[in-house]
C-alpha cells in the first residue's frame, strides 16, 4: 500500500478501487505561449509527456526533454519524472526522478515552463472549471465574479475582454495553492493588482502582503533588504534587522520587476526558494521561512536568459504558474469602461461623462502606459472639464517616449521559448479504441524548425545553439548540412564582452534522449 503522503501532498482517500478506463481526473495544460488544452486521464493508463512527437502530451518547446515525464491516471493520479534535463515539479517542489508523486486536485505540475493543472473530473468538468464553474474536487467552491473582479476584498478589475475574464478566473483558482506565480505584462497593466488579489484569496490572506520593487532598490542594498543583517555586519549596522523573507513568514512576498535583480542576488534568491532557509548578513545560522513567492516583470525573459542576464534555473523556480496580462491596446472594449470608472470616481454629474468625440479620442490612442496612463489622463481631463462633460480637447495625450526619441518600442514582456507553439495534434488519447492522431509535421520538420530557432535565439553562434539543443557542435553542423541550412556567422562581440557569455542553460540531456553517437560521446 502506497504511503498516503509524499512530501506534504496527501492522496485523496477512495472507498473502492477506481474502475479501469474511467476518468477520475483531468489536466489543463497551459503552454508557454498561453495556449490551453485539456487532457482527460483514464484510470490505469500512462500518458507520456515530452517533446517527442510520439508522446501522448506533446510539448514542443526547446527546454522540454524528448521523454520528460509520465502521468499515471487513477484516483489519485501520479506523476513520474523520467530523468529529464530540466526536471519536473509539483507546486514548485521538485519531483525525484523515478519516484511517483501522488497528485491531488489543484496541484500544478511544472515541466520546463509549461504548467499542467490537475483537476478532478473529466473534460467537461475541467472546461467548466476553466471558465469559472465549480471545482468538482472541492467541497465548497467559490463562484467566479461575472464582471471579472478577482474578489470583493480587492480593487475592482473591470474588464469586458474574454481573455482578461478567463485570466481572472484562472488567478482566483490558483490562489489557494502555494505554487509560485510569475506575472508578465507591460508597465501599467495592473500586475500588482493581480498579485494582491492572489494573496488575498490564498490561505495566507490574513497576513499583510510584503512587497519589494527590485528596480527601486540600489544593488548594494538588495541583499540586506531581502535577507536582513546582524549588528556589526557592516558600517552603520548598529542593530539587527530582519529581512523581507522573515517579514513575509507565513505570508506572500511580491517581487515586482524581478527581472532587474542582479545575478548574484538571483543565485541567493534561488537558494532560499530551494531550501526554505535564509541567512542574515553577518550571521552564521540560518532561519526557516514559509513564504509564497509572487513575482512580476515587464522584461522579455527569453532575451534576458539568452544573453545571460537572468538565470534559467531561477525562471523555472519562479514560473510555477504564469499569468500574461494583455496590454490595454489589445482590449479596446475595456478603454471606455475604465475611463467611465475613473471619471465617475472624480466627477459628481449625472448623465454621460464623455462626449462622443472624447470617446473616439480615447479609442484611437495606443496607450503605451496602459491603465496607469489612462487613469492619469482621465484625472487631468476631469480637472480641465471643471465639473462638466469631458470633451475631446480636454483629453491631452502625449506621444510614446520612444517615438519622440526615434527608437524602437521596448520588447514586450514574455516567457522564454514562447515562439514555438505546441502542435495542433499534441494531445491524443492513449486508449486502445483510438489510435495515434496523424501529425501535421514530421519529426524532421520539427527538428529543422527547432535548430533554426536555436540559431536565431543565439544570434547565429553555433556553439551556444548546440548547447541550447543539448547536442554537440559537430552534430549540429551535420544536421545543418542534412537539412540544407546555411551555417550562419557568429554574432558580433559586444562591447566589454570577454567572449565567454554566462550560460543560463543546464547541462546537456543524457545521450539516451538524442540517439546520436556524437552526442553520446560529446566528441567531435
Amino acid at each position: 500500500m502506497a504511503n498516503s503522503t509524499t512530501r506534504g501532498y496527501e492522496a485523496r482517500p477512495t472507498t473502492a478501487p477506481p474502475a479501469p478506463g474511467a476518468t477520475s481526473y483531468s489536466v489543463l495544460v497551459y503552454g508557454a505561449d498561453h495556449r490551453v488544452w485539456i487532457v482527460p486521464l483514464k484510470n490505469g493508463q500512462r500518458y507520456t509527456v515530452g517533446r517527442e512527437i510520439t508522446s501522448d502530451i506533446v510539448l514542443d518547446y526547446p527546454w522540454v526533454s524528448q521523454r520528460h515525464a509520465v502521468i499515471i491516471g487513477g484516483d489519485p493520479p501520479k506523476v513520474v519524472d523520467l530523468g529529464s534535463r530540466n526536471g519536473t515539479s509539483v507546486d514548485s517542489r521538485a519531483v525525484i526522478p523515478g519516484t511517483p508523486r501522488v497528485l491531488a486536485s489543484g496541484n500544478v505540475i511544472g515541466i520546463a515552463g509549461v504548467s499542467l493543472l490537475v483537476q478532478r473530473g473529466g473534460e467537461a468538468e475541467a472546461d467548466a472549471w476553466r471558465r469559472g464553474g465549480a471545482d468538482p474536487g472541492t467541497a465548497a467552491p467559490q463562484p467566479a465574479s461575472s464582471h471579472g473582479s478577482l474578489g470583493p476584498s480587492s480593487p475592482p478589475l473591470l474588464t469586458q475582454d474574454p481573455r482578461m475574464q478567463e485570466l481572472c478566473v484562472f488567478a482566483e483558482r490558483v490562489a489557494p495553492s502555494d505554487v509560485s506565480v510569475l506575472i508578465l505584462g507591460e508597465t501599467g497593466v495592473g500586475k500588482e493588482l493581480f498579485a494582491r488579489s492572489i494573496h488575498e484569496h490564498s490561505k495566507r490572506g490574513k497576513q499583510p502582503l510584503v512587497v519589494l520593487n527590485c528596480a527601486a532598490i540600489p544593488e548594494n542594498l538588495v541583499e540586506s533588504e531581502l535577507f536582513g543583517y546582524e549588528r556589526g555586519a557592516f558600517t552603520g549596522a548598529t542593530s539587527p534587522k530582519p529581512g523581507l523573507f522573515e517579514a513575509a513568514h507565513e505570508s506572500t512576498l511580491f517581487l515586482d520587476e524581478v527581472g532587474e535583480l542582479p545575478l548574484p542576488m538571483q543565485a541567493k534568491l534561488l537558494r532560499v526558494l530551494e531550501t526554505g532557509e535564509v541567512q542574515r548578513l553577518g550571521s552564521l545560522r540560518t532561519r526557516r521561512v514559509d513564504v509564497r513567492l509572487v513575482a512580476a516583470t515587464n522584461r522579455d525573459l527569453g532575451t534576458a536568459i539568452a544573453t545571460g542576464t537572468f538565470r534559467l534555473d531561477l525562471f523555472y523556480r519562479l514560473n510555477g504558474i504564469s499569468l500574461s496580462i494583455p496590454p490595454l491596446r489589445e482590449r479596446r472594449e475595456d478603454i471606455v469602461a475604465l475611463a467611465d470608472h475613473f471619471a465617475s470616481a472624480l466627477m459628481r454629474i449625472e448623465g454621460p461623462l464623455f462626449t462622443p468625440e472624447a470617446r473616439a479620442a480615447l479609442l484611437a490612442y495606443a496607450w503605451p502606459g496602459n491603465v496607469r496612463e489612462l487613469k492619469s489622463t482621465i484625472q487631468r481631463a476631469a480637472l480641465l472639464a471643471q465639473g462638466g462633460v469631458i470633451d475631446a480637447p480636454q483629453i491631452v495625450l502625449a506621444p510614446a517616449p520612444w517615438l519622440a526619441l526615434g527608437v524602437d518600442a521596448p520588447a514586450p514582456a514574455s516567457l522564454p521559448f514562447a515562439t514555438t507553439p505546441p502542435l495542433d495534434s499534441s494531445v491524443r488519447s492513449a486508449g486502445p479504441e483510438s489510435g495515434p492522431a496523424p501529425s501535421t509535421l514530421d519529426p524532421e520538420q520539427i527538428e529543422r524548425r527547432r535548430i533554426q530557432e536555436a540559431l536565431d535565439r543565439m544570434g547565429g553562434n553555433q556553439k551556444d545553439a548546440a548547447k541550447l539543443l543539448g547536442i554537440s557542435r559537430r552534430t549540429l553542423i551535420k544536421r545543418l548540412d542534412r537539412y540544407e541550412l546555411a551555417r550562419p556567422r557568429k554574432r558580433p562581440r559586444l562591447p566589454n564582452d570577454s567572449g565567454e557569455r554566462p550560460l543560463a542553460e543546464p547541462p546537456p540531456e543524457p545521450a539516451s534522449s538524442t540517439g546520436d553517437p556524437s552526442a553520446r560521446t560529446g566528441r567531435g
